[in-house]
């Protein structure tokens, strides 16, 4: 029956014209973007976008205005119409084959990537699945109604703010097997129990990691021009002010960078860090960890430079309520709590 769908599909795309052309030679163009991990591609001509199927030869998306931003971590193609700030999924039906266009969000849209199972299935099952508003869908964007158990990898989001499309695109890496339900390895020596380290760790199956996805950048709709390319994780946007940062934080890699506009230009302003928070008018900023695995947080001021403590500028801990900022400049020898306020004034310190 499925083979019938799909036969009746593709000949009404001869009877109704869906297609305008034989093969991609027919076609005009500037340029051919293929999209990776699909069987679709991106034609680009006198500031028009097309979506083209590579394989069965037809337009999925006749030429428009438009611009098509690819989710790798939904595994979503998206339409964005600038002009009514709205978002449109293109997605392949499965039962006939085609692909159908359907609204999904007005001026932004968000959602997490989980990795999960439905109660009634057994482990083996684990899947990746998409949010949309409180609803999870598979890839495919077919509804899932049951409960899921899993946990969160990964996030999806398309942003409208004046000219710009602010992308959230990222899926952290994790262990495919044992990542919500470990395999142990059972004794040898003893029937029935598990093998246990001689620090009385319990010894798991090692498994393949599922590899990681950082691809959140910010176009420029307009100029159709990138702003910042796609290879960050979170990026928070103010009107003249970016910060990028690795999420989850890896403490180990300096990753994290404050932009701001000059001269209607984007540059580096701060040193890299292992996380940056702004938090009022200054930023919590999270130093590499050393050889012992340790590392402590810098504050920098609205300038970008850093505050000094009672002669210190390396702090142990740093706590944020929503008042005031606790610093505890070192925590192995008795010391003074201070407290600033979101500018980076001392309000007082606690001996």
């Amino acid at each position: 029956m499925n083979l019938l769908y799909k036969l009746i599909f593709f000949l009404t795309l001869l009877v109704t014209n869906y297609s305008v052309a034989q093969g991609l030679n027919d076609i005009e163009k500037d340029s051919i973007v293929k999209i990776k991990n699909t069987d679709l591609s991106l034609i680009y001509y006198k500031k028009t976008t097309a979506v083209w199927h590579n394989f069965a030869n037809f337009y999925v998306v006749e030429p428009t205005k438009n611009w098509f931003i690819y989710l790798n971590s939904a595994k979503l193609l998206v339409e964005v119409d600038y002009k009514h700030k709205t978002f449109y999924a293109v997605v392949e039906d499965e039962l006939t084959g085609g692909y159908k266009r359907f609204l999904i969000g007005e001026n932004k849209i968000q959602g997490d990537i989980i990795y999960a199972r439905k109660p009634e299935t057994s482990k083996k099952s684990l899947k990746e699945y998409i949010q949309i508003d409180t609803l999870y869908y598979s890839k495919s964007l077919k509804k899932i109604t049951s409960k899921l158990i899993g946990k969160k990898v990964g996030e999806y989001g398309l942003k409208i703010k004046g000219k710009l499309l602010i992308i959230t695109d990222y899926i952290n890496t994790y262990d495919t097997k044992p990542y919500l339900f470990p395999e142990v390895i059972k004794s040898i020596q003893y029937s029935g129990k598990d093998s246990i380290t001689i620090n009385g760790k319990v010894v798991y199956k090692s498994s393949l990691d599922k590899s990681g996805i950082s691809n959140s950048g910010i176009l420029n709709l307009r100029k159709r021009e990138w702003l910042l390319p796609q290879k960050f994780n979170t990026i928070s946007y103010s009107k003249s002010e970016l910060i990028t940062n690795p999420k989850p934080t890896n403490l180990n890699q300096l990753n994290s960078k404050i932009w701001r506009k000059k001269q209607w230009k984007w540059e580096i302003m701060s040193p890299s860090y292992s996380s940056i928070e702004k938090i009022g008018n200054i930023y919590i900023c999270t130093t590499q960890q050393d050889k012992y695995s340790q590392s402590s947080y810098i504050i920098l001021d609205k300038k970008l430079k850093p505050i000094r403590v009672n002669d210190f500028y390396n702090f142990d801990l740093v706590e944020s309520t929503n008042k005031s900022i606790k610093i505890t400049p070192i925590l192995s020898k008795p010391t003074s709590i201070f407290e600033l306020d979101f500018k980076g004034n001392i309000l007082y310190s606690d001996k």
